[in-house]
This record gives C-alpha cells, structure tokens and sequence, in this order.
C-alpha cells in the first residue's frame, strides 16, 4: 500500500483555526507537517488546562478523502475524533458523536476495527478507514519529540 495523497483542493476548515476553535485560549506549536500527506500535528499549550497534541489528517472512504481531526493526552490515550466538514453523501454515520465516542481513552494498540472499535450500519468502509488513520496518527503522534 502506498503513501496516502490527499486531494489538493482545501476543505472548509484548517487544522489550526479548528484546533483554535477548540481550545481557544491555548497556543499552539506545530511539531510535524507533511503536506503531500495533508497531515499536521500541533502541541496544544494552555496555562488552565493539560497540554494536548492534535493531528489532522485525511482517511479515503469509497466516496473520496475525509478530514480527520484527533486530540490525544502526551502519553497516547485518545480524547477525542472528529470527521470535521465530512463531504460525502456516504459514509456521514461514521461522523457522528456516538460512533466516534467509541476512541475515548484508547491508545493506538487498543484501536481494532471489528473488536474494539465496530462498524455503523451504511458506513462500514468510512468507520474503517477512520479507525486506521486514528491508530496511524496516534503512532506518528507518540513517535513525535513533546
């Protein structure tokens, strides 16, 4: 399998003004760019709050490539996934809060599609490929000097 190469077109939202959105009095550092990749990692600094890492990236479903936003603790456990301005008409049910929810607290090694992270009925390609890319950003995140 080669490397993935997002599509060249922007989606709506990029990785710093959504990580901004999120964490609004936070700085953040960004750590890792690989832009054939479309993918970005940024340590999120707060004096309130934990310092976080947050990674976006794109995962390809049937219908076309999708943004992936994922923030995780320092030393690996998912806080959260999002699938911020999802595009597809297929797929959208592996967008949603309750299938997503399912990441919290996982590291990259307890992330298995059909054993601890299940499919949603309508998006079994979008649930899979996304639970790739979050175990694949959670490996690059904690290879990644914070």
């Amino acid at each position: 399998m080669g490397a993935l190469v997002a599509p060249a077109t922007p989606f709506a939202s990029e990785p710093n003004t959504l990580i901004h959105a999120r964490y609004p009095t936070a700085t953040l550092t960004k750590i890792y760019e690989d832009p054939k990749n479309k993918t970005w990692v940024y340590q999120v600094s707060s004096t309130n709050e934990e310092t976080v890492l947050a990674a976006y990236g794109f995962a390809k479903s049937r219908s076309g490539y999708y943004p992936i936003l994922l923030t995780s603790t320092l030393a690996g456990k998912v806080l959260n996934v999002e699938l911020p301005d999802y595009p597809h008409k297929f797929g959208w049910q592996a967008a949603k809060p309750l299938f997503l929810q399912q990441y919290q607290d996982k590291t990259a090694e307890k992330i298995n599609f059909g054993q601890t992270i299940h499919a949603v009925t309508g998006a079994t390609v979008t649930a899979k490929t996304t639970a790739e890319k979050v175990r694949e950003l959670l490996k690059l995140m904690q290879q990644l000097p914070n």
